[in-house]
Parts: structure tokens; sequence; C-alpha cells
């Protein structure tokens, strides 16, 4: 191999120049982060972030609970658009409207129409020991 050979020497420059251009761009992204880390509102926001995650570490769960309440009592009424009824589904005198007398949920509401005939609740079924009548599942 001589050195002025120009196949071999062109190899070299052409692998440096490919390897430039692909660290190209991490080594600008990596230049990016770098001045928006260093700029000056977002150190103080992390430095401001890491302090309330150690004042709340600190905190015992008592000081959390009342911490908690405080905020909820500051806590501005949530505004509702225009047109929208500001209950859940409810009248002012607190009834819920069931006209098909459907079981109650978890929440204090009627259960929706599917899920009553999907558990079987509408079947009546008599009781042979008291001939009482009994609505729901058929216990086996």
């Amino acid at each position: 191999m001589r050195v002025d050979d120009p196949t071999q020497a062109a190899a070299p420059v052409a692998s440096s120049s490919s390897t430039r251009e692909k660290t190209r761009p991490p080594a600008r992204l990596t230049f990016l982060i770098h001045a928006l880390l260093t700029t000056e509102p977002i150190p103080a926001r992390l430095n401001a972030s890491r302090d309330e995650v150690q004042r709340r570490m600190a905190l015992t769960s008592r000081e959390r609970e009342e911490e908690l309440e405080n905020q909820e009592e500051q806590a501005p009424p949530a505004e509702t658009a225009i047109g929208e009824p500001e209950g859940d589904d409810e009248d002012e005198d607190g009834k819920i409207y069931n006209p098909l007398k459907l079981p109650l949920g978890w929440d204090g509401k009627p259960i929706p129409f599917w899920l009553y005939k999907l558990h079987g609740l509408g079947v009546s079924f008599e009781c042979e020991l008291c001939s009482d009548s009994y609505r729901g599942r058929k216990v086996s």
C-alpha cells in the first residue's frame, strides 16, 4: 500500500465525513438541551420543584391532611357553562329520577338498565319454604 494511491486516501476521508455527519444531529441536540437547561427560568423552576418535593417528604401524614383541607377551602368554586345544570342529574330536592325502580349502585344512582338485565335482576323466583317471591339471580 502506497500513500500516494488516490483510492486508499479517499476512503478514510469519506468515512470521517460520514461519521461527522452522523454525530452532528446528536451533538446539536445536546447543545440545545444544555442551552435550555442553563437559561434562567428552567433552573429556577427545577430548584423550586425539588424543594417542594423535599418539603412534602418531610411532612407527617397529619400535616399532609391539614394541607389538603386548606387547599380545598381555598379552591374557587368550579364554573359551569351556560345552560348546563350544576348538579349531577339530581333535582334541587336531592331526588333521583328512577322510573323503572332499578336498584341503586355504589354512587347512590340507579344502575344502567343493560346491567340490570345482564345480571338477571328482573327475574322473580318463588321461595319453596315461605312462598315469598325473590327478585334476582337464582341461587343454585
